[in-house]
């Protein structure tokens, strides 16, 4: 085959079509899924059909990996999300940081009711979103702030928080990524798409029978959890930015499909 070209269009869910208008109609598209759940499957199949989409790529390995089962034909790849690490400020050390614990966007409320009420009655910082349409920082830049001034972020993946959305997929989102590029400890739960990428569990697993002691120990010896935020942050900065990313696909697109680029 000749070298060729194609457009590659980042899809943020099946329901984000319209960003491949007016392209598609003269050119060949490469998705780039996000959001690709169990009950859009059948949506992004059709989408993938009716475009003729000859290689994806998909945000999640299990997606990835359904759609190549069905798609004989279509190249799927796995390429998880990333960050860009320039973007954060992690030069603060943990022992010096202020909001204690921070729970941004869709929480587990299993774990989160178990915490609320002791971290206040403790006086620990937690910041959460009180209310669905609360905005806990309303600019990017007080949400890098925001990042750089905390100790613990909690992170869960969707098939703990949203296990009716997900049903079954479990991967790592950007929050993950961001977390690490701002040198906050994680407490949560490791995706094993996580695992997979890093080599090792980056994550504080959560003890569901003592959720807050588990908190209140690492609260009291934060400062014996640098070194490992330290290197979270520099293996952020091999596998996990989106300059590596990009590079990947790349590869992927020059060597192994021959598109031009």
């Amino acid at each position: 085959m000749s070298k060729r070209k194609a457009y590659i269009v980042v899809l943020m869910g099946v329901g984000r079509i319209y960003r491949i208008f007016p392209i598609c109609y003269w050119n060949e598209i490469i998705p780039y899924c996000y959001d690709c759940w169990p009950s859009t499957w059948p949506a992004w199949q059709s989408f993938f059909i009716k475009n003729k989409v000859k290689a994806a790529f998909f945000t999640s390995k299990q997606a990835a990996l359904h759609f190549s089962s069905i798609n004989s034909q279509m190249y799927c790849k796995w390429l998880p999300e990333a960050t860009y690490s320039d973007d954060y400020l992690p030069q603060k050390k943990l022992k010096h940081r202020n909001i204690d614990i921070l729970e941004l966007g869709r929480r587990y409320s299993l774990y989160h009711k178990s915490i609320v009420n002791y971290c206040s009655q403790y006086g620990y910082k937690h910041l959460y979103e009180e209310k669905a349409s609360e905005i806990l920082f309303p600019t990017t830049q007080q949400l890098i702030e925001g990042f750089a001034d905390s100790k613990i972020c909690l992170c869960f993946p969707a098939a703990l928080t949203h296990p009716e959305k997900a049903q079954g997929v479990e991967t790592v989102t950007h929050r993950y990524f961001e977390s690490m590029a701002s040198k906050c400890l994680i407490v949560g739960k490791c995706p094993g798409e996580l695992l997979e990428i890093f080599g090792y569990n980056p994550v504080i697993e959560v003890d569901m029978k003592n959720p807050f002691q588990q908190l209140l120990g690492i609260l009291n010896t934060i400062n014996s959890y640098q070194d490992l935020v330290n290197s979270n942050y520099e293996r952020l900065l091999e596998i996990g930015t989106w300059e590596v990313r990009i590079q990947e696909m790349v590869d992927i697109l020059t060597n192994e499909l021959t598109y031009c680029l």
